[in-house]
């Protein structure tokens, strides 16, 4: 098949211009720090694929890396995007021709943002096919990174645990988010006891809807005790995944069973904080922290195929659904990123925030 020689693609731009390793002609700026570009169709090496993108998931890391703060990795591409579903148009050496016309979602290290991506195959899945027929790259898309943020957090609490000893419980932050609306309904999809946390009470019913036992506003520290107390009959939760950082550090030390662990994936409540060094040696808990976008390709790959045999079969039978906030098209990223920040407020309906996943979508 005759590929096409260009495409457009979402990247960062500064006062010195395109990041240097975008070649390629500026199309069009979108605020001050984020442009469509036209680039290069990358060609898939060998065990890739390339795909011709429908949708790409929104991330927090994407609007971080467009305001600057958030600084590419060495060796990943400065396009954005770390999950995109779509059409597979071409395979790299040692890849199955046989695959070329089918669809599938793929865990980037960026480059999704953009109408062609190149993959390596053991990074993709089929995109789920949900009960309800509902669009199958936008679900792909919506789910593939966060579910892989919650499989590696998960991952790394069972290494933990002690011996002989499994994980049956969890209190998720952040559970309307797009991390944590998935991480809901995973626990759940395992038989886990769930507490959760969110913004505000009609959040926290939504979230409940999604699963979770209990769900109380992240600033009622008292109720999310009496509810970790309720929910673990004085227990304590197994795992905490935990996006506050260094403001919910007294909580989860709390909240953590003896031998817990907790997972810390974000820091959206600060970098710096106290813990309690006492009440962590008392029960023999854990602090684990991580990023999806930090581990190797290798590790990656066991990830995305443990939800592929996990968790996939779950979305095909209902039991875990893509929470989408909405859609934009591609051309209007700079919109999903003013949401997600809570400066568009014209796009939502309740509470002014994103409840789920915001999707780029065709056309651009």
């Amino acid at each position: 098949m005759l590929l096409p020689e260009s495409m457009l693609a979402l990247t960062t731009i500064s006062e010195g211009g395109l990041p240097h390793d975008v070649a390629g002609s500026l199309e069009s700026n979108l605020g001050e720090r984020m442009a469509v570009v036209r680039t290069g169709v990358p060609e898939p090496m060998p065990g890739e694929v390339l795909l011709r993108v429908e949708a790409a998931g929104v991330n927090r890391a994407d609007v971080l890396q467009a305001l600057g703060v958030y600084h590419v990795p060495q060796g990943a591409s400065a396009i954005l995007g770390l999950e995109a579903a779509g059409e597979v148009l071409a395979v790299g050496e040692g890849v199955d021709g046989g695959l070329v016309g089918s669809l599938r979602v793929a865990l980037l290290n960026g480059g999704g943002q953009a109408q062609y991506c190149a993959v390596p195959l053991s990074l993709t899945l089929p995109v789920p096919v949900l009960p309800d027929r509902t669009d199958a790259c936008m679900s792909g898309a919506a789910l593939m990174e966060s579910m892989a943020t919650v499989q590696m957090a998960m991952d790394a609490a069972k290494a933990c645990m002690p011996a002989g000893r499994g994980l049956t419980s969890v209190l998720v932050h952040g559970a309307s988010g797009g991390v944590g609306a998935v991480a809901v309904q995973m626990a759940r999809a395992l038989g886990w006891s769930v507490v959760a946390t969110a913004g505000d009470d009609m959040r926290c019913a939504k979230v409940e809807m999604l699963g979770a036992h209990k769900a109380v506003p992240y600033h009622d520290t008292a109720g999310i005790q009496g509810a970790v107390e309720e929910v673990t009959q004085g227990a304590g939760v197994d795992m905490v995944l935990d996006v506050m950082g260094a403001g919910g550090l007294e909580l989860n030390t709390s909240a953590v069973s003896n031998g817990g662990v907790i997972t810390m994936i974000g820091l959206l409540k600060g970098v710096r904080g106290e813990i309690d060094l006492g009440r962590l040696l008392a029960k023999n808990a854990t602090v684990r922290a991580m990023t999806l976008r930090s581990q190797s390709a290798g590790r990656k790959a066991e990830i995305v195929t443990a939800l592929g045999n996990v968790f996939w079969p779950a979305i095909e039978k209902g039991e875990i659904r893509p929470v989408i906030a909405g859609t934009v098209p591609f051309r209007r990223a700079e919109k999903a990123h003013s949401w997600i920040l809570n400066k568009d407020v014209s796009e939502s309906t309740d509470d002014q925030r994103p409840f789920g996943k915001i999707v780029l979508v065709q056309p651009w």
